[in-house]
């Protein structure tokens, strides 16, 4: 009988003799035919040794570009990974992942990388690692301002010489300082004004002093206090005249 080459490959793959014959639907005398060629005790004749795992996740796996790995051995009805280890089905991804990290993982395996269905084990993830990944990146985010405006105000408002304040939050494409306080966007300046003189102001405010961009609530005028000292230089040089 002619040795099938697809069913001596997966007898070197340590692939049980009744999931070969499931498999690829051969009979019992093709498999035995194979296994004499390849000097395999019948698995009937002794205990049978037991499968190294990365031999056995290795034959299943395929290399490719970018240090991702393939898997090409069986997979479980919903297109999980499943292989056959020391007479039990285990996922071919769980194998990947303990032979990496030494330990068995814990929740869903699911690959770190951005390939499809990548096994490779240094790519392998369990829930453990993902939740202090996602931790990780939140505590990298800059920390949100805060919902009160005096507070929010101040945590963007840096102090400099001359009483001047300069704004290290956000700007407007105009170069504005802007900032965000229970997620409505307000001008630092106008913020400053309130704090200042605890009423909203009446037109544009801008500061008074000749510190470019200065926010300090001290130094920002409206429309009326513009006007009033626009009055009060005209009467002086008038009373100087």
């Amino acid at each position: 009988m002619k040795v099938r080459v697809d069913v001596v490959d997966m007898l070197r793959a340590g692939h049980t003799q009744a999931h070969i014959m499931r498999t690829l639907g051969v009979r019992y005398a093709t498999v035995k035919t194979a296994r004499d060629y390849l000097g395999m005790p019948d698995p009937g004749a002794g205990a049978r040794p037991p499968q190294d795992p990365a031999a056995a996740f290795a034959a299943r796996t395929e290399p490719v570009d970018g240090g991702h790995m393939r898997w090409t051995g069986s997979r479980a009805t919903g297109g999980g990974t499943v292989m056959g280890l020391n007479g039990q089905y285990i996922s071919g991804a769980r194998v990947g992942f303990t032979l990496h990290h030494g330990r068995d993982p814990i929740g869903r395996v699911t690959a770190g990388c951005d390939y499809p269905g990548c096994v490779a084990p240094a790519h392998l993830t369990d829930q453990v690692m993902r939740q202090r990944r996602r931790a990780a990146k939140a505590a990298q985010r800059p920390a949100r301002p805060p919902s009160d405006p005096e507070a929010a105000f101040w945590a963007q408002a840096k102090a400099v010489d001359g009483g001047h304040v300069e704004w290290t939050g956000r700007q407007d494409r105009g170069g504005m300082p802007i900032l965000r306080v229970s997620g409505v966007r307000r001008s630092a300046h106008r913020v400053a004004f309130v704090l200042r003189y605890g009423r909203d102001p009446i037109g544009n405010v801008l500061p008074g002093c000749d510190h470019r961009g200065c926010v300090a609530p001290a130094h920002v005028e409206d429309r009326p206090m513009r006007e009033q000292l626009r009055k009060q230089v005209a009467a002086l040089l008038g009373g100087l005249s």
